[in-house]
């Protein structure tokens, strides 16, 4: 199963909950891909598959939403992903279609 995680910020000091539940993930043979706006301890939290997937400066607030969800459409359809999970709210709103 491949599955894509959309998170704004990946791996932040106090989330890394998320980045041991996809590691664990991985661990039983899940694709797992992470796509996000910011990236976080990189060397810290290392994690192979992670897409940053920021939107241009200049935008207002409706154009950026329509964007980031336009390069997560994207995103989604080039990897083939079958379950796209969010774990925050905001996010899950961002995602639905």
């Amino acid at each position: 199963m491949r599955v894509l995680h959309y998170v704004h910020r990946f791996s932040p000091i106090g989330e890394d909950f998320i980045y041991d539940q996809l590691v664990d993930l991985g661990a039983s043979g899940v694709e797992v891909m992470v796509a996000t706006l910011e990236r976080h301890r990189p060397r810290e939290r290392p994690f192979s598959r992670v897409e940053l997937i920021g939107v241009p400066d200049g935008l207002s607030p409706e154009a950026s939403v329509a964007e980031l969800r336009g390069r997560l459409d994207a995103l989604v359809d080039a990897s083939s992903c079958q379950l796209v999970h969010a774990h925050f709210g905001q996010a899950g709103v961002l995602l639905h279609p």
